[in-house]
């Protein structure tokens, strides 16, 4: 029990102590606004370039108070410049001072210790090499804190703006090559691309503005003119892809009555052959097959008009798609079907083309044989009238 009660007491002890030693959390607004110095000082930097920062931080005020909030923390120094030197002093009001150099870390702990008279700065001196972006375009952050009790970006990050010419160029040619694949394909487009011509036309325009602004140097307007040619190409496939799918709906929906009308007829020509005693059993099931494979592909083309309206074109796409596929399934069984009834017929003509050929071939003795009774029963009629004149004479 005693042990207990003193294993309380001590951490007790220790919760008290990490309360009463906790740091006040600050703001950006405890800090002194400085600005860094870069050197070499220019607007755009390129991959490889040497550059140095220098940076202070400072308390809002030379109070004690304000110095006294800045002590007593660690302040986590990062940057994204590549072999990174670091030299770094700490300096307490006064006279305390604390240096310390550091080479290819990108990132350093600086520990700020709990001073009778706080802080009176931190000077950061950093040189590294601008390393390679991923982009044509962006910013490198050479320098940024991380300060322990204290709210994110308390102290703004440094920053420099790279440009790659290289990867501008790649990404200059490689929408241009988007673009003139798209244009080939709404040029050849069987269907109203009106609208989309129009975009296609602004995403020219957007390219040319951007190499323009690139040539003269101004290339946070060339990347404006780049993300807007991306923009109106993006929108433009949407637009095309929304027509081309709209398109093949309505193809299909045209074979699809075009079929309907055509099995009609076959209906009617498979009665007709019925009716005169033909066996047409096969033919009727093969009718009632295609019938359900319509009923099937309107279930699927129904469902395209929902998505097609509500604009998911990948699931109208998908649809679309298993529609064409059924749709060939169905004009091969109407297709076989033609021929079976074209069989059929073609087997009816034939029976009565024997009969009529047979019937050429035994004309001439079936017309000699009526001939010759039709002689027969003249002559049997002539000598009856004459016997009846010799008796009368």
């Amino acid at each position: 029990m005693a042990v207990r009660v003193f294993a309380a007491a001590v951490f007790l002890m220790i919760a008290c102590c990490l309360v009463a030693s906790a740091a006040e959390q600050i703001g950006k607004d405890d800090f002194a606004s400085n600005f860094p110095t870069i050197e070499p000082k220019k607007d755009y930097y390129s991959q490889g370039d040497k550059v140095t920062v220098t940076y202070l931080i400072q308390p809002k005020t030379e109070d004690e108070e304000a110095r006294k909030k800045l002590d007593n923390r660690h302040y986590i120094l990062s940057t994204e410049l590549n072999q990174p030197e670091w030299k770094i002093s700490v300096v307490y009001y006064d006279g305390g001072i604390e240096s310390f150099s550091v080479r290819d870390e990108k990132e350093v702990d600086v520990h700020v210790k709990d001073w009778e008279e706080g802080l009176e700065q931190i000077s950061i001196n950093l040189t590294g090499v601008i390393p390679q972006i991923s982009d044509w375009y962006e910013e490198v952050t050479l320098l940024s804190f991380q300060i322990s009790d204290a709210d994110e970006n308390s102290i703004e990050p440094v920053t420099v703006k790279v440009v790659d010419s290289s990867k501008f160029e790649a990404e200059l040619s490689d929408i241009e090559s988007e673009y003139n694949e798209l244009y080939y394909q709404v040029e050849n487009a069987t269907f109203d691309i009106s609208d989309i011509l129009d975009l296609l036309k602004h995403v020219k325009e957007d390219l040319e503005y951007a190499e323009k602004y690139y040539s003269e140097g101004k290339f946070e307007e060339a990347e404006d003119s780049l993300n807007s040619a991306k923009e109106n190409l993006e929108n433009a496939r949407n637009e095309f892809l929304k027509a081309s799918l709209n398109h093949r709906f309505e193809e299909l929906d045209k074979e699809k009555k075009d079929i309907s009308a055509e099995l009609t007829l076959l209906k009617y020509e498979i009665d007709e052959l019925e009716k005169k005693g033909l066996n047409v059993v096969f033919l009727k099931a093969n009718v009632s097959g295609i019938e359900d494979d319509l009923e099937t592909l309107d279930k699927t083309l129904s469902k395209v008009s929902i998505y097609l309206e509500s604009e998911n074109y990948a699931s109208a796409e998908k649809n679309i798609e298993i529609a064409e596929e059924k749709l060939n399934d169905i004009k091969n069984e109407l297709d076989k079907l033609k021929s079976e009834v074209y069989n059929l017929k073609s087997e009816q003509k034939g029976l009565l083309d024997a009969l009529l050929q047979y019937s050429e071939q035994y004309l001439l003795y079936i017309t000699g044989v009526l001939v010759v009774v039709i002689v027969a029963v003249l002559v049997v009629k002539f000598r009856g009238r004459r016997g009846k004149w010799d008796e009368l004479r």
